[in-house]
Protein backbone atom coordinates (compact mmCIF):
# COMPACT_ATOMS: atom_id res chain seq x y z
CA UNK A 1 0.00 0.00 0.00
CA UNK A 2 3.09 2.26 -0.41
CA UNK A 3 3.50 5.20 -3.15
CA UNK A 4 6.06 3.91 -5.18
CA UNK A 5 7.42 7.51 -5.67
CA UNK A 6 7.67 9.78 -2.57
CA UNK A 7 9.58 11.96 -3.96
CA UNK A 8 8.45 15.70 -2.65
CA UNK A 9 8.08 17.48 -6.17
CA UNK A 10 5.91 14.22 -7.33
CA UNK A 11 3.63 15.16 -4.85
CA UNK A 12 3.45 18.81 -4.88
CA UNK A 13 3.03 18.43 -8.68
CA UNK A 14 0.14 15.94 -8.26
CA UNK A 15 -1.51 18.08 -5.67
CA UNK A 16 -1.05 21.13 -7.94
CA UNK A 17 -2.19 19.05 -11.16
CA UNK A 18 -5.49 18.13 -9.24
CA UNK A 19 -5.87 21.65 -7.99
CA UNK A 20 -6.05 22.83 -11.38
CA UNK A 21 -8.37 19.78 -12.62
CA UNK A 22 -10.80 20.94 -9.61
CA UNK A 23 -10.93 24.35 -11.13
CA UNK A 24 -11.85 23.33 -14.52
CA UNK A 25 -14.51 21.10 -13.44
CA UNK A 26 -15.64 23.58 -11.75
CA UNK A 27 -16.32 25.46 -15.45
CA UNK A 28 -18.13 22.14 -16.83
CA UNK A 29 -20.48 21.41 -14.00
CA UNK A 30 -24.05 21.94 -14.73
CA UNK A 31 -26.02 24.63 -13.24
CA UNK A 32 -29.99 24.03 -12.46
CA UNK A 33 -30.05 27.30 -10.49
CA UNK A 34 -31.10 25.19 -7.20
CA UNK A 35 -28.67 22.51 -7.47
CA UNK A 36 -25.32 22.37 -9.07
CA UNK A 37 -24.32 19.51 -11.04
CA UNK A 38 -20.39 18.15 -10.59
CA UNK A 39 -17.64 16.02 -10.18
CA UNK A 40 -14.92 18.76 -9.31
CA UNK A 41 -14.54 16.73 -5.98
CA UNK A 42 -13.14 14.12 -7.31
CA UNK A 43 -9.47 15.74 -7.13
CA UNK A 44 -10.30 16.10 -3.51
CA UNK A 45 -11.27 12.48 -2.95
CA UNK A 46 -8.48 11.08 -5.07
CA UNK A 47 -5.45 13.36 -3.26
CA UNK A 48 -7.35 12.68 0.09
CA UNK A 49 -6.76 9.06 -0.16
CA UNK A 50 -3.78 8.40 -1.67
CA UNK A 51 -1.91 11.02 0.36
CA UNK A 52 -4.01 11.64 3.35
CA UNK A 53 -6.29 14.39 4.81
CA UNK A 54 -3.83 17.38 4.70
CA UNK A 55 -3.07 17.55 0.86
CA UNK A 56 -7.03 16.64 0.55
CA UNK A 57 -7.76 19.90 2.18
CA UNK A 58 -5.25 21.98 0.38
CA UNK A 59 -6.52 20.83 -2.87
CA UNK A 60 -10.01 21.66 -1.72
CA UNK A 61 -9.45 25.11 -0.30
CA UNK A 62 -6.45 26.42 -2.92
CA UNK A 63 -9.05 25.13 -5.55
CA UNK A 64 -12.86 26.49 -4.45
CA UNK A 65 -10.46 29.96 -3.78
CA UNK A 66 -9.31 29.70 -7.26
CA UNK A 67 -12.92 29.36 -8.05
CA UNK A 68 -13.78 32.01 -6.41
CA UNK A 69 -11.44 34.40 -7.65
CA UNK A 70 -13.30 33.55 -11.15
CA UNK A 71 -16.60 33.66 -10.02
CA UNK A 72 -19.21 36.42 -10.66
CA UNK A 73 -18.96 37.34 -6.73
CA UNK A 74 -15.37 37.16 -6.67
CA UNK A 75 -13.64 37.45 -2.84
CA UNK A 76 -16.13 38.85 -0.13
CA UNK A 77 -16.64 38.60 3.51
CA UNK A 78 -18.24 35.21 2.94
CA UNK A 79 -15.69 33.68 0.61
CA UNK A 80 -14.09 31.52 3.66
CA UNK A 81 -17.67 30.19 3.90
CA UNK A 82 -17.27 28.67 0.30
CA UNK A 83 -14.05 27.41 1.09
CA UNK A 84 -14.71 25.73 4.27
CA UNK A 85 -16.70 22.91 2.85
CA UNK A 86 -13.98 21.34 0.38
CA UNK A 87 -11.78 21.96 2.98
CA UNK A 88 -13.75 19.84 5.49
CA UNK A 89 -14.32 16.99 2.37
CA UNK A 90 -10.46 16.52 2.24
CA UNK A 91 -9.93 16.16 5.74
CA UNK A 92 -12.64 13.71 6.03
CA UNK A 93 -11.83 11.36 3.24
CA UNK A 94 -8.07 11.89 3.93
CA UNK A 95 -8.84 10.67 7.70
CA UNK A 96 -11.10 7.86 7.49
CA UNK A 97 -9.49 6.37 4.13
CA UNK A 98 -5.74 6.86 6.11
CA UNK A 99 -3.52 3.65 5.24
CA UNK A 100 -6.82 1.37 4.10
CA UNK A 101 -6.71 0.31 0.58
CA UNK A 102 -9.94 1.33 -1.02
CA UNK A 103 -10.57 -1.88 -2.94
CA UNK A 104 -10.59 -4.00 0.40
CA UNK A 105 -12.66 -1.35 2.11
CA UNK A 106 -15.55 -0.82 -0.60
CA UNK A 107 -18.38 -0.13 2.34
CA UNK A 108 -15.85 2.27 4.20
CA UNK A 109 -14.94 3.86 0.77
CA UNK A 110 -18.39 4.37 -0.28
CA UNK A 111 -19.73 5.77 3.12
CA UNK A 112 -16.94 8.02 2.82
CA UNK A 113 -17.51 9.65 -0.30
CA UNK A 114 -21.36 10.10 0.90
CA UNK A 115 -20.38 11.22 4.54
CA UNK A 116 -18.45 13.80 3.02
CA UNK A 117 -20.47 15.09 0.05
CA UNK A 118 -23.03 15.32 2.97
CA UNK A 119 -20.43 17.35 4.64
CA UNK A 120 -20.29 19.48 2.16
CA UNK A 121 -23.86 20.04 1.50
CA UNK A 122 -24.52 20.95 5.31
CA UNK A 123 -21.85 23.59 5.15
CA UNK A 124 -23.02 24.91 1.98
CA UNK A 125 -26.57 24.84 2.98
CA UNK A 126 -25.35 27.18 6.05
CA UNK A 127 -23.20 29.31 3.93
CA UNK A 128 -26.14 30.44 1.84
CA UNK A 129 -27.81 31.02 5.17
CA UNK A 130 -25.44 33.37 6.10
CA UNK A 131 -24.68 34.58 3.05
CA UNK A 132 -28.02 35.92 2.94
CA UNK A 133 -28.10 36.91 6.21
CA UNK A 134 -25.33 39.29 5.88
CA UNK A 135 -26.35 40.23 2.43
CA UNK A 136 -29.91 41.02 3.35
CA UNK A 137 -31.63 38.65 0.42
CA UNK A 138 -35.26 37.86 0.18
CA UNK A 139 -35.80 35.42 3.15
CA UNK A 140 -38.56 33.53 1.66
CA UNK A 141 -36.74 33.38 -1.83
CA UNK A 142 -33.00 32.22 0.05
CA UNK A 143 -35.85 29.42 2.11
CA UNK A 144 -36.68 27.75 -0.31
CA UNK A 145 -33.67 27.77 -2.42
CA UNK A 146 -31.83 26.02 0.42
CA UNK A 147 -34.58 23.05 0.62
CA UNK A 148 -34.47 22.59 -2.60
CA UNK A 149 -30.51 22.85 -2.92
CA UNK A 150 -30.06 20.46 -0.09
CA UNK A 151 -32.23 17.61 -1.24
CA UNK A 152 -30.72 17.62 -4.44
CA UNK A 153 -27.39 17.59 -2.76
CA UNK A 154 -28.77 14.47 -0.72
CA UNK A 155 -29.61 12.39 -3.76
CA UNK A 156 -26.16 13.47 -5.36
CA UNK A 157 -24.18 12.28 -2.80
CA UNK A 158 -25.18 9.00 -2.57
CA UNK A 159 -24.81 8.85 -6.41
CA UNK A 160 -21.48 10.28 -6.27
CA UNK A 161 -20.70 7.55 -3.65
CA UNK A 162 -21.57 4.92 -5.73
CA UNK A 163 -19.76 6.18 -9.12
CA UNK A 164 -16.60 8.04 -7.62
CA UNK A 165 -14.88 4.41 -6.53
CA UNK A 166 -15.36 3.25 -10.45
CA UNK A 167 -13.78 6.17 -11.37
CA UNK A 168 -10.87 6.40 -9.03
CA UNK A 169 -10.05 2.85 -8.63
CA UNK A 170 -7.56 2.72 -12.15
CA UNK A 171 -5.63 5.79 -11.19
CA UNK A 172 -4.87 4.12 -7.37
CA UNK A 173 -3.75 1.48 -8.71
CA UNK A 174 -1.20 2.66 -11.01
CA UNK A 175 -0.05 4.83 -8.36
CA UNK A 176 0.33 1.74 -6.15
CA UNK A 177 -2.00 2.75 -3.80
CA UNK A 178 -4.41 -0.11 -4.32
CA UNK A 179 -2.17 -3.65 -4.44
CA UNK A 180 -3.54 -5.69 -6.76
CA UNK A 181 -3.57 -9.60 -6.70
CA UNK A 182 -1.37 -11.39 -9.26
CA UNK A 183 -3.46 -14.27 -11.13
CA UNK A 184 -1.33 -17.27 -10.46
CA UNK A 185 -1.65 -19.76 -13.02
Amino acid sequence: MKLKNKSLIFRMTLCALCVALFVGLNFISIDLKFIKISVKALPIIFIAVLYGPIEGALVGGLGELICQLFSPYGLTVTTPLWILPFIVQGLIVGFLMRQKNPKDHIVLWIVTVVVSCLAVTIINTFSIWLDAKIFEYPSQLTFISIILRFVGSIISSFVYGLIVPLVLFEPLIKLGKIEVEEKRE
